[in-house]
């Protein structure tokens, strides 16, 4: 699958970046569908050793899991979120670096998603963020648990997980959810200035220093990821 061959994502590289973003049209809910291209399009970065540059479109980076085949069945609610939690680790593994450009609102897996990029660069606007499972009735997946827990900031944590809030964009800066904010019409050049900064780095230093970052974590989350499929 390459350029121009995807139905949820436009997807193009240039110049050792792979720039990803997901476009459904509507709200990037994250399906089976999106999840099997976002996969393609890290396969392909990973061939070229590209640093990625990973967006949503203007207002909305992403509303979660696909909500209609979530609720389909029980069977199809573990397929789902299972994909989700392993295109997360997927993510976090990408050896080169990863830089995603929240453009909106990010509610669960789309939270998760920005979760496991190495730099999160947000817009500013009245755009919430977070992990709001337990706000409108759903227990917070095991995988979701680990990840929040590993980049977000004690106190935020527990407001964003237990309580099921969601953050502003400068709450979400303070949690340790983004690390910038820029205006809408700056992302683009906000997210090429990171990825030139990436760029200049040893990338072979790079990745060991990545691979030994997360090792232990990414340890951890499979298990977790096995012993709740397993239940």
């Amino acid at each position: 699958m390459g350029p121009g061959s995807y139905s949820k994502l436009a997807c193009s590289h240039d110049g050792g970046v792979t720039r990803i973003v997901m476009d459904d049209g509507k709200v990037n809910a994250v399906s089976l569908d999106l999840i099997a291209e976002l996969h393609a399009a890290f396969d392909g970065a990973r061939e070229r050793e590209d640093i990625v540059l990973l967006q949503g479109r203007a207002g909305m980076f992403s509303a979660g899991f696909d909500l209609k085949y979530l609720g389909s069945s029980a069977e199809a609610a573990v397929e789902l979120v299972a994909a989700g939690a392993r295109l997360a680790g997927r993510i976090m593994r990408h050896p080169e670096p990863v830089i995603a450009g929240c453009t909106g609102h990010a509610y669960p897996m789309g939270a998760f998603i920005l979760m496991s990029a190495d730099f999160t660069v947000g817009v500013a606007g009245d755009f919430r963020l977070g992990m709001n499972e337990v706000a409108i009735g759903l227990t917070v997946p095991g995988f979701a648990l680990e990840l929040a827990r590993y980049r977000l900031s004690p106190p935020w944590f527990r407001r964003g997980v237990s309580a099921g809030r969601l953050f502003s964009p400068q709450e979400a800066l303070a949690a340790g959810l983004l690390d910038e904010i820029v205006d809408a019409p700056d992302l683009p050049a906000a997210l090429t200035a990171r990825a030139a900064e990436y760029a200049a780095v040893d990338r072979a230093a790079f990745r060991g220093t990545k691979q030994k970052m997360h090792s232990e974590f990414l340890r951890r989350y499979d298990a977790v990821i096995a012993a709740e499929l397993a239940g």
